[in-house]
Parts: structure tokens; C-alpha cells; sequence
């Protein structure tokens, strides 16, 4: 199942131009982006996004370093999505089914369907929640930084039974018997 099928980061409302990647092993990876430039096109201000998988969740990690004058406002918004899609499905060449609802919250977006979920949950002052999408605006000067942390978790509904299943009957007994006359056996359960 594909948890997250969205997540796109755009500065100031366009998307960002990266000036590095560097990917870290088969669980990790590393951008740089330019938040600023001079008139010689060289990066001011940049912003550094690690992303890392870990314990069952995605860790993203974004830090924003000015060098040399100053950043005023710049928005930098995460969109999110979730659609839960089928990944054999997906492959196949089928569209998915398209995003499931999110609820929010000033720090945590989520989204559930039948038997899986997923948070999306910011730490620190940095960013905020607003409809499918995390903000946060940068007011910076030379020598200063701020980062912001997002954590992406799924979880499995396993508090329900399957559907028919009773938890509280007791399995039937099996019995083991052998017709007359042959040497087959046959397995049949007591019914109740």
C-alpha cells in the first residue's frame, strides 16, 4: 500500500531549484535548495532537506541558512497527500483512486481508511498545519538558521476483528474419523 502520494515543496509558491542530492544508503537521502541568490547567481541563502526512514517512519528533516543579507517572508509550503493506493494496482498502470480526506490540526495532518493510517506531524515552533499542507515562513538574517522537523508515520487499524470473525465463540472441535471397511479418514468439524 502506497501511504503518501504527495509530498512536494514549493518556495514562494514555485518549485525549488536544487543545487545538490545526495542519497545515503537505501534509507536516507540529502537536497540542497536555493532559497536566494546574488546577482552572480551564487546561493545566499539555502535550504537543506534529509530525509530518513526509520523505526517504521519517515523522518524530514529541513534547515534554512542565510549567508549573506536576508530573507523577508519566504513561504515554503510541503504539500501532503494520501490516497492509499494499491501498489500492484499502481503498477499495472491503474489510477489510484485519488487522495483520501486528511483532518488537521495546528501540528499533525492525518488521514485514515479502513484498516491503515497515516500522521503527519510537525516538531517545534517552525511550521504550521494549514488544509493538506505544512507552512512555514522565513524571516532571516545573515549568519542565521531555522529548521523544521516533520514526522510521517503509518499505522494499521488492529483493533477491529476481520469482518465474520467472533473472538468471543470458541473454534468448533475437530474430529478425526475412519469409515467402515476403508482406510481413508475423514476430517470433519462439530457443528453448534
Amino acid at each position: 500500500i502506497r501511504v503518501i502520494s504527495d509530498l512536494s515543496l514549493t518556495l514562494d509558491g514555485a518549485g525549488p531549484h536544487v543545487l545538490a542530492v545526495d542519497r545515503e544508503g537505501a534509507d536516507a537521502a540529502h537536497w540542497v535548495y536555493t532559497l536566494a541568490a546574488d546577482e552572480h547567481d551564487s546561493p545566499t541563502a539555502v535550504l537543506s532537506r534529509h530525509r530518513t526512514v526509520e523505526h517504521g517512519a519517515v523522518q524530514e528533516r529541513f534547515v534554512a541558512r542565510v549567508y549573506a543579507g536576508s530573507l523577508d517572508g519566504v513561504l515554503i509550503r510541503l504539500a501532503v497527500g494520501a490516497d492509499f493506493a494499491n501498489l500492484l494496482e499502481l503498477r499495472a498502470g491503474r489510477p489510484s483512486a485519488g487522495p483520501v480526506p486528511m483532518s488537521s490540526d495546528a501540528t499533525t495532518l492525518s488521514a485514515h481508511a479502513t484498516d491503515i493510517g497515516v500522521e503527519i506531524r510537525t516538531r517545534g515552533d517552525a511550521g504550521k498545519v494549514v488544509d493538506r499542507t505544512i507552512e512555514w515562513r522565513l524571516g532571516l538574517s545573515a549568519g542565521e538558521s531555522s529548521t523544521l522537523e516533520v514526522e510521517i508515520r503509518p499505522s494499521a487499524v488492529l483493533d477491529r476483528p476481520a469482518s465474520g470473525f467472533d473472538p468471543t465463540s470458541p473454534a468448533p472441535p475437530e474430529t478425526l474419523s475412519v469409515e467402515s471397511g476403508s482406510d481413508r479418514w475423514t476430517r470433519s468439524v462439530a457443528s453448534s
